[in-house]
């Protein structure tokens, strides 16, 4: 089944459930603007899924809906990612998949709650790396101890096949106006890139997933 709407109110609701995600944001607007999204990508699916018994959505996203969380798209009673495997791929050449192990999920996590050097405080943060020490094993840097000297020597000393860092970020095509934000200074593009290379000679597990979160 196909059908079309205008592209101003679609751009225009991807423009608004974006902005929901603000933290202070309504919940509830938020999750009235996810469920839009949810009945104009899933919806109309949903029948065929359930037919074929779908388990893993395969999203191969372009422009603005490469910043949405598509596991959060709401059906009204459960968010997308309680009832399906959700993946994101940056084209239709799929690599070979290999299932991770459980006792694999260990996690480098670093960020900052507080205001630094111009940035304002990202308090959610404190809740994003405790919900996710929950899940999985692993070491944290947060605030003070989130520094590039410290980052380089975990990543170093142990095998993280996951690194999730949630700090201030500027992007930009200029490689020197990129980074990412530490308690005590910067890591530009070239400089993390390094951080990240570390584990090709110091170790044979590989880095699997790079999150870079909060803005």
């Amino acid at each position: 089944m196909r059908y079309y709407l205008p592209q101003q109110q679609v751009e225009r609701a991807l423009k608004e459930i974006y902005n929901s995600l603000n933290p202070l944001f309504s919940t509830q607007k938020r999750l009235r603007l996810s469920k839009q999204i949810y009945d104009w990508l899933v919806g109309p699916a949903e029948t065929e899924l359930a037919s074929k018994d779908v388990k893993t959505l395969v999203f191969v996203l372009d422009g603005v809906m490469r910043n949405l969380p598509m596991a959060a798209f709401y059906d009204g009673q459960q968010y997308l990612v309680e009832k399906y495997n959700i993946a994101l791929t940056p084209g239709l050449n799929l690599l070979d998949p290999r299932s991770l192990r459980p006792e694999e999920f260990n996690v480098l996590m670093g960020g900052l709650t507080e205001p630094r050097q111009g940035f304002p405080a990202l308090p959610a943060v404190d809740f994003e790396v405790q919900q996710i020490s929950t899940q999985s094993p692993g070491s944290v840097l947060l605030n003070h101890t989130f520094t590039e000297l410290k980052l380089q020597e975990l990543i170093d000393e142990a095998p993280f096949p996951i690194i999730h860092l949630a700090t201030h970020g500027q992007f930009s095509s200029n490689p020197e106006e990129t980074f990412i934000l530490t308690w005590n200074g910067k890591i530009k593009v070239k400089e993390l890139e390094k951080l990240l290379k570390l584990r090709e000679t110091a170790d044979s597990v590989p880095i699997e997933l790079l999150v870079l979160s909060a803005c």
